[in-house]
């Protein structure tokens, strides 16, 4: 069992710092305004975050969050706490199956009496078994004293304490922590209810309702939460599973560990032993290498001599082919070779820059004429004159003309694509709403249940109630509950003509005046809802030979349903042709024409509610429009994926800085074909210079030389 043991109240209306401790049994006494009422209101709001206060003292008090934080008084618009304040309220349990205790915490926290409610800090906080409220770090000691933790610092060591990430999070960890469950579950909602009413000592008003909704009903099982609660209890026996074999694994560790050490003191003498061996090894190698030393030195200075006498032969070498390449570079055909292979160098430089913007101008106006025919197929003209953009032969000027063109006009349709896009979106969140309506219409349908307004299932539910409570068997009805049809060729005018009266209320004569009583309660809520005085209704209706009347088309089991409608519909004969209608003061037609006090109208058409079969007709018809709707909803979906293609070509395309690229590169592709031509013609020249002989000659004499030198230097290497 979970008690309740203690209530510590910290800046909460008149409280400034008080700790309650509570019994199995625990009297409130006091006189008016002395604070029974806000222990209450305390209890409830940390519990349940319920902030309806003082109704136990007064239902019509005005006491709100804000003035219980910052202690208003009776006079209007006074506060003792002005400023900012920080409130605590700490229940503290204790859970005797493990006999340790725990804290449920709500901490408050306002600038000021006026400030917004959404602007207040409301936070709840939990801690784990083991702690008590002396544990709780309400306060925070400095130089003037103590003040209120602040909610950064407001927590517990060892993770101890756990925040709630709201309102309903809080109910939850609550109701699962007191060891009721999931405050959605049943008897979650049945604690908030009955702890509301209980702390609020509101007045039960019928008690028969109280006892059969919280007492004798058997808890009804909730498979949902059940499940909730396994896959919870599957999660924690996994959690307790790991815990365990981690215990195990740490052993092993433990034991690893002890083992290691022992391994490394061995280790480390057996270091010691050879570091000695090793000392005693150095000293015999010492003397080796001092007589490998005398030995190199010997062979250094051979190799000495060797570097000198090739450092000789490669500075005539250098001097050599110094003399080499001057007197080939003071030719005058070498002079030019060597200019023309630097231009040319130059040259292919810039003929490669030119191919690759070429390049870029070609993928870009590729780009721009598949988004003008994406832009085409979905309906959006785009105008630009691509052949312009594609010629080779054009002017600067007529590219650059035409590449503004087209981003103008791109530019131009901007808000067509967002207004096309958002007529897409709208479509669909309309479709889809439509969608769901039908199909918990269809669910409500497949269940047996007719979708009557609820005001007039709200009146007949009522009405029955009262009229079982006199030990009397139900007997109101809607009006259309009554009926059928006995040729349904004509249903659609009589759905028409009764139309908001088919959802009247009928009852046995002697039973009026007991509905009129719960008609007559409930007010505004019964809206454009009627209760038919069966007690004045009669069977006589005169009738004119030769004529069909349109009531003759509904029957009904009950006599007052069927007096009714013939009282509705009196007078109202059935023509074959709207040409007929004029000749009678009161006439329809099948498809729904009217001519009544010299008018004739089209009556709007209903759904049909008149017949035993008028479900399984409105549940065929549900289906057939939730079908079509649902393949509007597939070919709309498709549309629209298309068209977010197009959007995106689009973005891409007009986001970044292509247009400018675009303008930049048009003329690449001329400039490279130009440039191409000058290469050629500088290569034949240079072919023909390097034929030469006396050329020839001397870039032999030049390669010789820096053979020989290339060889001297591997010599010296």
């Amino acid at each position: 069992m979970i008690k309740m043991t203690r209530l510590r109240l910290i800046n909460w209306h008149n409280f400034q710092d008080d700790t309650i401790d509570l019994k199995n049994i625990t009297y409130l006494l006091g006189v008016n305004a002395v604070g029974k009422t806000t222990i209450m209101d305390a209890i409830r709001y940390c519990l349940t975050t319920n902030k309806d206060f003082n109704t136990a003292g007064n239902k019509k008090s005005g006491r709100t969050l804000l003035g219980s934080v910052h202690q208003k008084q009776r006079a209007e618009d006074s506060y003792l706490r002005l400023g900012h304040t920080v409130s605590y309220i700490g229940v503290e349990f204790r859970d005797e199956a493990i006999n340790k205790t725990f804290v449920i915490i709500v901490r408050v926290e306002s600038e000021t009496p006026k400030q917004d409610l959404r602007g207040v800090t409301q936070d709840w906080y939990i801690t784990k078994p083991g702690y008590c409220l002396e544990d709780i770090p309400f306060f925070t000691t400095v130089k003037e004293g103590k003040r209120p933790t602040s909610r950064d610092a407001f927590k517990l060591d060892n993770k101890g304490m756990d925040r709630a990430s709201n309102q309903t999070d809080a109910r939850k960890r609550i109701c699962r922590i007191l060891g009721i469950g999931d405050s959605e579950s049943p008897i979650g909602k049945k604690f908030n209810e009955v702890f509301h009413m209980g702390t609020s000592l509101e007045d039960i008003k019928d008690i028969r309702e109280f006892i059969y909704t919280y007492i004798l009903p058997e808890p009804e099982v909730n498979i949902e939460f059940l499940q909730k609660d396994m896959q919870e209890l599957e999660r924690l026996q996994e959690i307790l599973q790991e815990a365990q074999e981690r215990e195990k694994l740490l052993e092993q560790i433990n034991e690893r560990i002890i083992e290691a050490k022992e391994r490394y003191a061995k280790v480390k003498v057996n270091e010691l032993l050879v570091a000695y061996a090793e000392y005693k090894g150095n000293e015999e190698e010492h003397q080796e290498n001092l007589q490998l030393i005398e030995q190199y030195k010997s062979s250094i200075e051979v190799h000495e001599r060797k570097i000198s006498e090739l450092s000789q032969k490669e500075k005539e070498a250098a001097e050599l082919l110094y003399q080499a390449k001057k007197a080939a570079e003071e030719d005058e055909d070498n002079k030019e070779l060597t200019a023309l292979q630097k231009e040319n160098e130059s040259r292919k430089t810039s003929y490669d820059t030119y191919c690759r913007q070429a390049a870029i101008y070609e993928n870009l106006l590729s780009e721009l004429k598949s988004l003008g025919k994406k832009l085409s197929k979905s309906g959006i003209t785009c105008e630009w004159d691509e052949r312009i953009l594609e010629d080779i032969n054009a002017t600067e000027e007529e590219h650059l003309s035409e590449i503004r063109a087209a981003r103008s006009a791109l530019n131009a349709i901007r808000e067509s694509i967002k207004d096309k896009d958002a007529d897409f979106r709208t479509h669909i969140r309309e479709l889809e709403t439509t969608i769901a309506e039908l199909e918990s219409l269809i669910a409500e349908l497949s269940a047996g249940k007719m979708p009557y307004p609820k005001e007039a299932l709200l009146i007949r539910n009522q009405i029955n109630e009262a009229i079982m409570a006199e030990n009397k068997a139900e007997d109101a009805r809607l009006l259309c509950e009554w009926l059928y049809m006995n040729d349904d060729s004509w249903q659609d005018a009589v759905e028409s003509y009764l139309n908001t009266q088919r959802f009247n209320i009928i009852v046995a004569p002697e039973n009026y005046l007991l509905a009129k009583k719960v008609f007559v309660s409930l007010g505004d809520s019964v809206k454009g809802i009627g209760l038919v005085d069966t007690r004045k209704l009669n069977g006589t209706q005169q009738k004119e030979e030769g004529f069909r009347y349109l009531r003759d088309t509904v029957e009904s089991e009950n006599v007052h349903a069927k007096r009714y409608v013939d009282y509705i519909m009196r007078g109202v004969i059935c023509c074959e042709s709207a040409d007929e209608l004029e000749n009678h003061k009161k006439s329809v037609t099948r498809d729904r024409l009217r001519f009544q006090n010299f008018t004739l109208q089209r009556m709007s058409k209903q759904e049909h509610y008149i017949g035993v079969d008028a479900i399984q007709k409105r549940l065929d018809k549900t289906k057939t429009e939730l079908a079509s709707r649902q393949q509007e909803l597939d070919a709309i979906k498709e549309q629209k994926m298309a068209f977010d293609d197009v959007s995106y070509s689009y973005d891409k395309f007009t986001s970044g800085d292509k247009f400018e690229q675009m303008e930049e590169y048009s003329e690449s592709r001329e400039k490279a074909i130009g440039i191409q031509l000058d290469i050629e013609q500088t290569e034949e020249r240079i072919e023909e210079l390097t034929k030469n002989p006396i050329l020839r000659a001397m870039f032999n004499h030049v390669s010789e030389c820096e053979e020989n030198q290339r060889k001297i230097n591997d010599e010296v290497t």
